[in-house]
């Protein structure tokens, strides 16, 4: 179980008034996510943890789409009982884009969206196609 975000990847509550959570394959898509999302050195309590989004990525030309995939997949499979991560990433107009595909231990599926656009570039969001909510 993990707290929930909203679209605009903040905390809210449910309809009884408690900040709002969400598990199963919608937490573990969450949290892939969230790891995909945290530069290294980032991680208040363990700084070797994250994308050398700074280091090696943003600003960096021509960084190899397998390089960022490589990246994106080792963040995602850090994550407790996810099995694996496949990434369908594209870059036009110096926006990265594409999607995070999460498969659990018991098989389950899930998809992060990476979007740019009107969003921050790198702004990943949790999809669980089984839950229209989240």
């Amino acid at each position: 179980t993990s707290l929930a975000l909203d679209s605009g990847w903040d905390l809210f509550v449910d309809a009884s008034g408690n900040i709002a959570t969400v598990g199963g394959i919608a937490a573990q898509v969450q949290d892939v996510a969230c790891a995909c999302r945290l530069f290294f050195g980032e991680l208040w309590y363990d700084t070797t943890q994250g994308i050398p989004y700074l280091q090696r990525v943003l600003g960096k030309t021509p960084v190899p789409m397998s390089f960022v995939a490589a990246q994106l997949q080792g963040a995602g499979l850090s994550v407790p009982g996810v099995a694996g991560i496949q990434t369908n990433l594209s870059l036009a107009a110096r926006e990265l884009t594409g999607t995070i595909t999460v498969t659990n231990q018991q098989g389950q599926t899930g998809t992060a969206v990476m979007s740019g656009g009107n969003q921050k570039p790198w702004y990943v969001t949790a999809v669980d196609p089984n839950d229209p909510g989240c």
